[in-house]
């Protein structure tokens, strides 16, 4: 899908790459795992993507995993790296 940094660049890429999409399918987050180690901590989870049917019935489109690193930054939790595996590759991809 692309890499980008910094607030400006990930919605320049995730505009670019959902230009019409907005709102055609949802993504659910689970299994979240995270390990602390002070102001550092590592996570993982599960996603997956489901779209509309035509006749809006649910269409399970993709499946994988995110790879975090957070950080604490004056007492909030950031993302500092963010690496997303597929599982199941996009059966909506032209």
């Amino acid at each position: 899908m692309g890499r980008a940094k910094g607030p400006k660049a990930i919605t320049e890429l995730m505009t670019g790459i959902l230009t019409g999409e907005v709102g055609m399918t949802y993504h659910v987050i689970s299994s979240p795992r995270v390990t602390l180690a002070g102001d550092t901590a590592s996570s993982t989870v599960m996603w997956t993507v489901i779209a509309r049917n035509p006749d809006e019935t649910p269409l399970l489109t993709m499946v994988g995993h995110h790879v975090d690193t957070l950080v604490r930054v004056d007492g909030r939790w950031l993302f500092q790296r963010r690496k997303g595996v597929v599982h199941i590759p996009n059966v909506l991809a032209k």
